[in-house]
């Protein structure tokens, strides 16, 4: 659970950065797993991510990495799309909010 704790942290805190560079979040042909350590961080309550300003940069492939990777424990969760113009549509992510609260 430490191990799994440490990665969910450094996933939080790497995420804007990779999508920022077009890295790939998948566990998939060697890209950077930050999916699969947050969504396997389960002592997280909490989750805060800030995409802000992001433009294009930032679009409805990204909402959907954040959406499957979601841990199924949070309580609080807090996130900003403020001038991600690439971010077309969140009608899955309110699906995957769904399945959250299952």
């Amino acid at each position: 659970a430490v191990n799994s704790g440490l990665a969910g942290i450094f996933a939080v805190a790497a995420w804007r950065a990779a999508v920022a560079r077009g890295t790939d979040l998948s566990d998939n042909s060697g890209g950077l797993p930050l999916r699969r350590a947050l969504g396997e961080d389960t002592n997280r309550r909490d989750l805060v991510l800030d995409f802000t300003g992001m433009g294009k940069s930032f679009g409805d492939g990204d909402l959907e990495n954040v959406c499957r990777s979601l841990p199924g424990q949070l309580t609080t969760l807090s996130l900003s799309f403020e001038g991600c113009h690439g971010l077309t549509s969140v009608a899955e992510f309110g699906q995957c909010l769904e399945r959250l609260g299952a």
